[in-house]
């Protein structure tokens, strides 16, 4: 993201006190206004994509993740995947068992 919408970003969250506040209490006019500083900054020549992360000991690939770890599709493994990600030896274990 470029610095001017970081600006506009940390300007905006110093300005309406959101700092420290759980995103499930941010106001809709305020996830609107986040939501339009990241859209202004988007360049429609890119394609962007999602990295896949571990939540609660389950990984998520998202559908626009980058082809390296769609395993499924020619991809690295999904144990590599883990390493990569820091995975806990449990989540490894549950993905990979003995491998």
């Amino acid at each position: 993201m470029e610095q001017i919408a970081v600006d506009k970003l940390s300007k905006m969250l110093t300005e309406q006190k959101l700092w420290d506040t759980p995103f499930k209490d941010i106001k809709a006019v305020n996830l609107q206004e986040i939501a339009e500083i990241f859209l202004e900054n988007i360049d429609p020549g890119i394609e962007y994509s999602s990295p896949p992360c571990i939540i609660n000991g389950e990984l998520r690939i998202p559908h626009n993740a980058p082809h390296k770890y769609r395993w499924w599709n020619g991809g690295q493994s999904i144990k590599e995947t883990l390493a990569e990600l820091g995975a806990d030896q449990d989540v490894i274990d549950k993905y990979c068992g003995g491998m």
